[in-house]
C-alpha cells in the first residue's frame, strides 16, 4: 500500500548512498531512448500525466528522462518531492496539496497529483525516483503502484548492467594490454638477436637474408603491438592497476557496513570470520568490486534468515578468501561455467534469473589482473555455494 506522510524536510543524504549513485555514471548525462520508453510508460499508466526519471544528489535532482515540456532539472532537493519519496521504501502518493504543509509547483502550474517509487539499489540505497504528477487529482489503483514499481526495478536493471558492462570491458582491455607487454618483450629480443646475426654472419647471403627477414618481421610486430595499445589509449585512456597495500579485512569490513540495510531487511547476518589484518598488493577499487559482487550474489541468493561466513587461510606466498552462503547451489556441471559471459547453465533458478550474468564474469577478469585465482564449490541446488579467491602477496 501506498504511503502518505506530512513534507518535513529530508535529512542529508549519508555518504554512501552518494557514492553509490555516482559510481552508476548516470548524472548529468544526456537523454537515452530505454529510459525515455519507461516515463512515457509511466505517464500512459496514469492516463496522460508528467513523468520524471529523477535523480537525487546531495543538493540537487537531476532529470534522466521526462515527458511534456515542463522542467524539473536544477530544482534544488531541499524543495523536491523527491526528498519526500525517498524517505520510504514503498510508492509515495500525494493526491491533495492540503495533506502538505507545503504547496509545490511547477512553471507556476500548483501539482494536485505526485506519486512515486523510489528507486533503490541491491544494499537499500535510494538513489532516485521514478515518478509522475498531474495537474489534477487521480484515482490510484493497485495496479497502477505495482505497474510504478516494475518500472523502477527497470530503471535499476539498466544501471546495473550499463556498470557491469562498463567494468568487464575495461578489465578485458586491462588484460589485452598486459597480453601485448608480454608479447612485446620477446618480439624485441628477437629482432635485436636478429642483428647481432646479421653481423656475425657476414658473407653469407643466404644466411644474412633470413637474419635481416626475421629482424623485419619482429619489427613489424612490435609496431603492431604498438599500434594497438595506441589506439587503446586515444579511445579508453590506458587503464593501469594501481597497485599498493591493501588490508583485505578493511575491504571486507567496509563492504559489511555497506550491506548492513539489506541485511537487516533480510534478517540474515554476515559473519567475518577473520581476526588480523591481511596485506596483499592490490587495485584497492579492483579487489573492492571483486568482493562486492561475491558479497552481494550470497545475499540476494540466499533465503531470509540464513549465514553467510568469510573465513581465509594463509599460506607462504598467498591468502585464500572463501565465502559460503546456504542459499540456492550451483550443479557441479555448472561450477566451470559460471565465470564465463552469459553462459548457459544446466539449471538455472528463478532467482538466479534476475540477475546480468556479468558480475562473476567481470570477478574472473579483475582476479586474473592481480594474477590470482577464482572459482567456486558446490554440492548442488538448495545445497549452497563457496566462492574462493586466491591472492599472491607480492
Amino acid at each position: 500500500m501506498p504511503i502518505y506522510v506530512r513534507y518535513d524536510d529530508a535529512p542529508v543524504q549519508d555518504q554512501s548512498r552518494l557514492k553509490k549513485l555516482k559510481k552508476y555514471q548516470i548524472l548529468h548525462t544526456p537523454p537515452e531512448n530505454e529510459f525515455d520508453i519507461i516515463v512515457n510508460i509511466a505517464s500512459s499508466i496514469f492516463d496522460g500525466a508528467f513523468a520524471y526519471i529523477n535523480f537525487i544528489e546531495e543538493d540537487s535532482v537531476f532529470s534522466k528522462a521526462k515527458t511534456g515540456t515542463f522542467l524539473y532539472n536544477g530544482i534544488k532537493r531541499k524543495d523536491s518531492l523527491c526528498a519526500l519519496t525517498i524517505q520510504n521504501k514503498e510508492v509515495f502518493i500525494l493526491n491533495d496539496t492540503h495533506l502538505t504543509a507545503k504547496k509545490y509547483f511547477i512553471e507556476a502550474q500548483e501539482i494536485q497529483f505526485y506519486a512515486a517509487c523510489p528507486i533503490l539499489t541491491f544494499e537499500g540505497f535510494p538513489i532516485g525516483t521514478v515518478a509522475v504528477l498531474d495537474f489534477k487529482p487521480h484515482q490510484v489503483t493497485d495496479s497502477q503502484i505495482a505497474q510504478l514499481k516494475m518500472l523502477t526495478s527497470l530503471v535499476m536493471d539498466k544501471l546495473e548492467s550499463r556498470i557491469a558492462i562498463r567494468n568487464i570491458l575495461s578489465a578485458n582491455d586491462d588484460r589485452m594490454q598486459m597480453l601485448i607487454h608480454d608479447l612485446k618483450n620477446p618480439m624485441t629480443a628477437i629482432s635485436l638477436q636478429a642483428e647481432l646475426l646479421s653481423k656475425i654472419l657476414n658473407g653469407d647471403e643466404l644466411k644474412l637474408k633470413m637474419a635481416d627477414k626475421i629482424s623485419q618481421q619482429s619489427k613489424n610486430m612490435v609496431n603492431s603491438l604498438n599500434t594497438i595499445l595506441s589506439l587503446a589509449r586515444n579511445e579508453n585512456g590506458l587503464v593501469k592497476l594501481q597497485k599498493s597495500k591493501v588490508d583485505l579485512l578493511f575491504v571486507l569490513q567496509e563492504l559489511k557496513q555497506n550491506f548492513e540495510l539489506i541485511l537487516k531487511d533480510k534478517k540474515q547476518a554476515l559473519i567475518l570470520n577473520i581476526n588480523q589484518p591481511i596485506e596483499v598488493y592490490a587495485d584497492f577499487e579492483r579487489i573492492q568490486q571483486v568482493f562486492e559482487n561475491l558479497i552481494s550474489n550470497a545475499i540476494k541468493f540466499s533465503p531470509a534468515g540464513q549465514e553467510i561466513h568469510i573465513n581465509f587461510q594463509l599460506e607462504p606466498d598467498k591468502v585464500i578468501l572463501s565465502i559460503t552462503d546456504f542459499g540456492e547451489g550451483i550443479l557441479p556441471e555448472d561450477l566451470d561455467k559460471i565465470f564465463i559471459k552469459l553462459a548457459k547453465l544446466k539449471a538455472v533458478s528463478p532467482v538466479v534469473k534476475k540477475s546480468n550474468g556479468l558480475g562473476l564474469a567481470l570477478s574472473k577478469a579483475l582476479i586474473d589482473l592481480h594474477k590470482g585465482k577464482i572459482w567456486a564449490k558446490s554440492s548442488g541446488i538448495n545445497k549452497g555455494s563457496t566462492f574462493f579467491v586466491e591472492l599472491p602477496f607480492k
